[in-house]
């Protein structure tokens, strides 16, 4: 691997001298495009004046249908300038050969042995699923306002100016590379993400910012953070890991939810879990600055009183107005009333909490009535008393006629047949209903009917999600998958990783080894006897079954040689 590693030509990086323009907001010119999460609910894309949103959804920039054609380079966005750049770049390469982007290297053929390893939708064609899902990522894991101090919108004095720049010439001295490939790789090692094999003969990414040790199958060259493939494989490495821009970024400076920028300098608040500029932490319908104000969230978005009241409270049946938050909502036959508002149409006293039921549309209290509120028994569904003797069905704490108790899904009366109630939000699914929509073990195929086990989006059974060799169940245990088959810790460091004869601790994924004497030894491990420097790097000499770096071998005791 070593000398595969050795014969890559990595990109290599500068700070862009070339003065910086600003051409207005970064998607002025395709408003309208549409939204892929909204979709007809959006009347097309148009950005707010400092949101980075669409005013019409409320949906980012990178949720729309983004034209690859109208974003610029990825190097023109991180304002770098490449130092010795070859006569054909990726990029010029692409468009020849019907792409939006290629790996740097001498063949096509190696290049599309790279895409065939892709998953097809990350593939990125034109005109196509993955040249889209490109464009979007792009704009999303290399933020323009992160690198471009003409869209850093809040960056306006000399100590934020300063902070921008300082954290630039940081990144690119010490965190930013884009990765290469092995087109065939000659030496069957285990992908730094995975840990699964990588195939002699197959295609490997390798890194600059990390040693030879780390290898990557194509498809697992990712942000550790999100899991989304690295954009033209432009990452940054802290910590011994992969991160796009936007995460890397975010481990050193906050960043505000409002106009998602980074935080250089100065005071923020901190609201509903997320990081705000003071004046940024707004009402997401009308702008007004909620710092120390009162708000209401909804969706993960703060709202003020006013634009609660107007746009989402639900309004009383009765008096029409709105119910706001200091108000309680009654819920009655699918009409929201104040408290206040649902009183005894006879009596006029309040109905909360008190035994009631509609005549002609209007609620009349049991008093009134003349029942005795503490032996009546009304439907859950239709609030309708019981006669006596009438059949009841009962399911939980509350009681049905046969004819109201339905099916969440298709709404038809399940009456006295088979039914399946959902642990999770408790609805009731009659039997066809629930083969329809249940889910399926992976494993064994089988109608999952209780707790479910999720991993890589497949479903399991809780006794069906075990070791391939002990059969413990993993779903509270650390694990590892390799070849498709699962692992407990225990059993995957015994029987797939080597052990370090020194430390005797295993040799995990990312860590630096080195072989030698038919062993496997950590780097840090592999010492001289003397010293204890590290000799995986360097000459040295053995005496006796003895290491010895140069230095030492002179002054080493004749009873070590």
């Amino acid at each position: 691997m070593e000398d595969e590693y050795r014969n890559v030509k990595f990109h290599s990086f500068k700070l862009s001298t070339k003065q910086s323009e600003y051409s207005g907001p970064e998607f002025a010119d395709i408003e309208g495009i549409k939204c892929l999460q909204c979709k007809s609910n959006c009347f097309g894309f148009l950005q707010h004046h400092w949101r980075r949103c669409c005013v019409n959804c409320r949906c980012p920039l990178w949720k729309h249908d983004v034209p690859p054609a109208y974003l610029d380079l990825p190097f023109e966005r991180l304002r770098l300038e490449e130092n010795d750049p070859p006569e054909i770049t990726e990029y010029e390469r692409a468009r020849e050969d019907g792409y939006e982007w290629v790996p740097r290297v001498p063949e096509r053929w190696q290049a599309e042995k790279y895409m065939r390893s892709l998953p097809l939708e990350k593939v990125p064609k034109k005109h196509s699923t993955g040249g889209d899902e490109r464009a979007r990522q792009l704009v999303y894991q290399l933020p323009k306002q992160d690198y471009n101090i003409k869209y850093a919108n809040s960056v306006t004095d000399e100590k934020s100016h300063k902070s921008f720049n300082d954290m630039k010439r940081r990144l690119v001295r010490d965190s930013l590379g884009v990765g290469s490939i092995i087109p065939s790789i000659q030496q069957e090692t285990a992908c730094s993400n995975c840990f699964q094999d990588i195939a002699i003969g197959t295609v490997a990414v390798v890194a600059n910012r990390f040693d030879s040790s780390n290898v990557w199958h194509p498809s697992c060259f990712k942000c550790c953070i999100d899991g989304e493939l690295l954009v033209d494989m432009i990452y940054f490495c802290w910590d011994n890991r992969l991160y796009c821009g936007r995460h890397h970024g975010e481990l050193f400076k906050p960043r505000c939810h409002g106009c998602e920028e980074l935080i250089y300098v100065g005071e923020y608040t901190k609201a509903m879990g997320k990081l705000w500029h003071l004046d940024h932490f707004c009402c997401w319908q009308c702008d007004m600055p909620l710092t120390s104000k009162k708000y209401i969230a909804i969706n993960n978005q703060p709202f003020c009183i006013t634009c609660y009241n107007n746009i989402i409270a639900n309004r009383c049946d009765i008096c029409k107005e709105p119910i706001g938050p200091d108000s309680k909502d009654l819920f009655v036959n699918e009409k929201h009333y104040h408290s206040r508002c649902l009183v005894c149409a006879t009596c006029n006293i309040p109905l909360e909490a008190k035994s009631f039921s509609f005549v002609n549309e209007s609620p009349v209290c049991h008093q009134c009535r003349g029942i005795d509120p503490d032996k009546a028994i009304s439907c859950e569904e239709c609030q309708v008393y019981f006669m006596n003797n009438e059949r009841k069905i009962g399911f939980g704490d509350c009681f049905y006629h046969e004819k109201c108790f339905l099916c969440s899904d298709c709404r038809q009366p399940i009456g006295s047949s088979k039914f399946v109630r959902k642990k999770k939000d408790g609805r009731k699914l009659c039997d066809d209903c629930f083969q329809r929509t249940a889910k399926i073990c992976y494993k064994c195929t089988g109608v999952i009917k209780t707790s479910t086990i999720q991993f890589e989006g497949k479903s399991f059974h809780d006794d069906c999600f075990v070791c391939h060799d002990c059969k413990k169940g993993l779903s509270k245990l650390n694990f590892y998958k390799r070849n498709h088959l699962f692992y407990c810790e225990e059993c995957f460091f015994r029987d797939h990783l080597q052990q370090c004869p020194q430390c005797l601790e295993y040799i995990r994924g990312g860590d630096k080894y080195v072989g030698w004497g038919g062993e496997t030894w950590h780097s840090r491990c592999f010492n001289c006897v003397i010293c204890q420097g590290e000799l995986a790097n360097g000459r040295f000499i053995v005496r006796n079954g003895k290491r010895f770096c140069r230095d030492c071998k002179e002054k080493a005791p004749m009873t070590l040689l």
